[in-house]
């Protein structure tokens, strides 16, 4: 096999095990936001999320408006990236929306 062809499979592999995920939840029974977010940022674990513990402060993030949604993504990149240091940096995205 080729170093081209080599270096295609690798990429390939990548984008086929960088499958992206969505967790939402809505705190009523309202259509899910798909508005820009109030709040976003990458949150780095290690080793698939085994060490490190993240959390989001929404009270901090939203203050006195009401937190009408909060999401936990594992974006493409995110998997790429968890791919790319063989799950040593397991990121992913969270988003809140405030009223």
């Amino acid at each position: 096999m080729s170093r081209r062809a080599r270096a295609l499979s690798v990429v390939l592999c990548a984008a086929l095990l960088a499958g992206c995920a969505t967790v939402t939840v809505n705190t009523d029974d309202t259509i899910r936001r798909t508005s820009s977010p109030t709040w976003q940022d990458r949150k780095w674990f290690l080793l698939g999320g085994f060490i490190s513990d993240k959390h989001v402060d929404v009270d901090q993030v939203c203050g006195s408006r009401k937190v009408v949604q909060m999401q936990s993504q594992h974006t493409f990149s995110d998997g790429l990236i968890n791919f790319l240091t063989f799950g040593i940096l397991s990121p992913r995205t969270a988003k809140v929306w405030c009223e």
